[in-house]
């Protein structure tokens, strides 16, 4: 019986591929019985084991398989009378929603390893306000956060489906907003999947907006202007990083100085790439000096990189030289290089 619900609740999930933690979360078990179960289904050609990524074994359900699941319901497929409540709409939902939390957790986990420092300064976390902070994960963190990543783009891809800003009206927005900062963190930390990015940060946006939480709204538009001007949309991003800056500033109460900071940089390597560089470097030297007084050597020499990268434009040489030195120091020894 377990065996045909997993079968129908991966079906009705719209998952192709999976984990035994998933497996465990849709029938609200333990993730060793879950890879046992898994693992004797695919002996019997009921699911496909694929390989072994981020930690974790990966399988797949046939295609025929799903199919058919979809087109028949339980009586068709000849499910005994008593099991039938747990095929119902209500049931999957309700299995659903445990599979995006445990996603949920997962995912945030391994963007706090892969990127602490872009993950957050302390508390509150995007997301997460009045909440105390982050969640414990429920399942082990990969250790290889990027491996992980590239194994679940799908998973992702279903989650977002399912908390989707024009969805039914029953997911959480809370939800939907960690899930898709989570996969920014991780996807700007391995320097890949941009229009995918773009796309989760515009819906990052409408979903603090239905929140109504404007700490992350205000980290949510700076995630875009900080994408888009990555991908050489000067102008935008330095608009969507001052109203990130004017959002994060007005604040109450205020959170961490580093928000706003990292807000003035964005605002200037967006100006002075587009070709204001005066501007540019009075926004990039007013977050110098506050990454500096809150001795955060990462912050502090990426921004000191910058800064380097407008003398460089004009023509300081020397200067240029003497910043990228003083960066290189503040990271010696730092596990993020």
């Amino acid at each position: 019986p377990q065996e045909r619900l997993l079968l129908n609740r991966l079906a009705g999930a719209g998952l192709t591929t999976f984990a035994p933690w998933t497996a465990a979360a849709l029938l609200d078990t333990g993730e060793e019985e879950a890879g046992r179960m898994l693992w004797d289904m695919s002996h019997r050609y009921l699911v496909t084991y694929l390989y072994r990524a981020g930690g974790f074994d990966r399988f797949q359900l046939h295609d025929r398989v799903r199919d058919t699941l979809l087109a028949a319901g339980p009586h068709v497929l000849g499910v005994p009378e008593d099991e039938r409540p747990d095929w119902s709409a209500e049931r999957l939902r309700t299995s659903v929603d445990r599979l995006l939390r445990a996603f949920e957790r997962l995912a945030e986990a391994t963007a706090r390893a892969a990127a602490p420092h872009e993950w957050s300064f302390g508390s509150p976390v995007p997301g997460r306000v009045g909440q105390g902070g982050d969640a414990p994960a429920v399942v082990r963190a990969p250790a290889d956060p990027l491996a992980w990543l590239e194994s679940e783009r799908r998973g992702f891809e279903v989650c977002f489906r399912w908390t989707a800003p024009e969805g039914d009206g029953r997911r959480s927005p809370e939800r939907g907003l960690r899930l898709r900062r989570a996969f920014t963190v991780l996807s700007r930390s391995g320097r890949r999947h941009w229009g995918a990015v773009g796309e989760a940060t515009r819906q990052s946006t409408a979903l603090a907006l239905e929140m109504d939480d404007p700490f992350s709204y205000g980290v949510a538009l700076l995630e875009r202007a900080e994408v888009v001007g990555a991908q050489g949309d000067h102008d935008t991003g330095y608009e969507r990083a001052l109203t990130a800056l004017r959002v994060l500033e007005q604040l109450d109460p205020p959170v961490d100085p580093r928000w706003s900071a990292r807000a003035h940089r964005a605002v200037g390597v967006n100006l002075y790439r587009r070709g204001d560089l005066d501007d540019g470097r009075a926004e990039i030297e007013r977050a110098v000096r506050t990454f500096e007084e809150h001795t955060d050597h990462w912050w502090w020499a990426r921004t000191l990189c910058n800064l380097a990268e407008v003398d460089r434009f004009q023509g300081h040489l020397e200067r240029a030289y003497d910043l990228l030195s003083q960066a290189e120091s503040l990271l010696e020894g730092s596990r993020d290089v």
